[in-house]
């Protein structure tokens, strides 16, 4: 038993007094803070590009905003009003399309939709769907009857979620 206080029962007290600098070790310290620095400024710099970039994050809200359409759109028409569930059924693909390539909404045309999808290389049937459902649309809100648009209630969700896909399936669009 020694008595030498609190160090009683410590045998290596060679090692425990030896307290010298070890530069290598500062060196590593130093260089890790270093690499920590530059990730989270790159990490800030990435951040503020996605968030700063309204297009894409226009265009990962696209699929969500024409969903709520489309049920916007089946209320109206389950409700009876078939001219305003046109407009919205319409207007959910076309503000899909026009989300997705960073275009106005507003004076997008069917024709302009089915061409954007033409030049994306959307496949013909998927494209006639879509022609079909944009031209019962307009038919409905322009004067046919408005009991055109029942049918499609039930048809559009598919042909939507089909669109959906193939647009995601697209390397274009995986930013």
């Amino acid at each position: 038993a020694r008595q030498d206080g609190i160090l009683a029962n410590i045998d290596d007290l060679a090692a425990l007094r030896d307290q010298s600098v070890r530069p290598a070790r500062w060196l590593a310290y130093v260089g890790l803070l270093g690499v920590a620095y530059a990730g989270i400024v790159l990490a800030s710099r990435h951040l503020g590009r996605y968030l700063g970039d309204t297009t894409l994050q226009r265009r990962r809200a696209a699929p969500g905003r024409a969903r709520q359409r489309l049920q916007a759109a089946r209320a109206e028409i389950q409700a009876g009003h078939g001219r305003e569930g046109a407009e919205h059924l319409g207007s959910a693909v076309v503000g899909l399309v026009a989300d997705m390539a960073g275009q106005p909404e507003a004076g997008m045309t069917s024709r302009e939709v089915e061409g954007q999808l033409r030049a994306w290389g959307v496949q013909d049937e998927l494209r006639q769907r879509i022609a079909a459902l944009l031209e019962t649309c307009d038919g409905a809100r322009y004067g046919a009857s408005a009991d055109a648009v029942r049918g499609l209630s039930d048809s559009a969700p598919a042909v939507l979620e089909d669109l959906i896909q193939a647009l995601k399936s697209d390397r274009r669009w995986q930013t």
